[in-house]
């Protein structure tokens, strides 16, 4: 018997992670058997001012996120209730419990020293808004993140610069399990042997979400699924060799 009964995302779909409160009355080895599933490549809610909705469904490219030291390029899109995409699931997904807060480079691209020599360029007439745009192209999505955590925005051009490059946003929650793409969790690694097959069941096998592993979106996760799956496919196929010849 193969198991690819998914991991506890998306439950309106089917996949609600019901199957680990049967399957542990067969699990004998040890109460840890499972483990509980949490949620992975998900979002992180924010609580946006009004200002802010605006930009709902837009995305805030060329930045950088930085969560407890992982530094990572690439983009979000900003939604209702906070931020999702491809940058945000993978620093979610590697972090362990709720984060409290990330920061942002605006401008990874560029160093403090070169940012704080184009903040002290003569600003002339124009506004602060225009010249942030002109110089430093922080406009749209970037200049509303930034005026949503960096406001009042200092006067010294390296303390700007630092905000720019540092600009620390307070996370409400993550989101919901329910509303992530993918969980962690399920059958640990030491209930099944180098096969998949489960020490306490001889003869059942488990591939895909419904072990405890987890991988980024984008490709990862289907990885994840097609390799266990076929592992697990040739391991029976050993199995029940393995068994004839007896």
């Amino acid at each position: 018997t193969i198991l690819a009964l998914g991991g506890a995302s998306w439950c309106r779909l089917g996949s609600d992670g019901k199957w680990s409160t049967i399957l542990q009355k067969y699990l004998t080895s040890s109460n840890t058997s499972i483990i509980p599933f949490s949620a992975a490549n998900m979002g992180l809610n924010i609580s946006w001012s009004q200002h802010m909705m605006k930009y709902q469904g837009l995305p805030a490219k060329s930045i950088a996120v930085k969560v407890n030291g992982e530094y990572t390029k690439g983009e979000f899109i900003i939604t209702r209730t906070g931020v999702e995409g491809g940058v945000i699931y993978l620093l979610s997904t590697m972090q362990k419990g709720k984060l409290e807060k990330v920061e942002i480079d605006l401008l990874p691209d560029l160093s403090t020293s070169g940012l704080c020599k184009k903040l002290e360029r003569n600003r002339g007439k124009l506004s602060k808004a225009n010249f942030l745009r002109r110089v430093l192209g922080l406009h749209g999505v970037k200049f509303g993140i930034l005026r949503e955590f960096g406001y009042p925005f200092p006067e010294k051009a390296l303390e700007f610069a630092k905000v720019i490059k540092n600009l620390e946003v307070k996370i409400k929650s993550n989101c919901a399990m329910d509303y992530a793409i993918s969980t962690k969790g399920g059958i640990a690694k030491d209930a099944v042997n180098s096969d998949l097959m489960l020490n306490d069941l001889s003869s059942v096998f488990c591939a895909g979400e419904m072990l405890d592993w987890t991988a980024p979106t984008g490709g990862g996760l289907l990885t994840g699924c097609f390799s266990t799956g076929s592992h697990a496919g040739k391991s029976v196929a050993k199995y029940l060799n393995l068994k004839l010849t007896i």
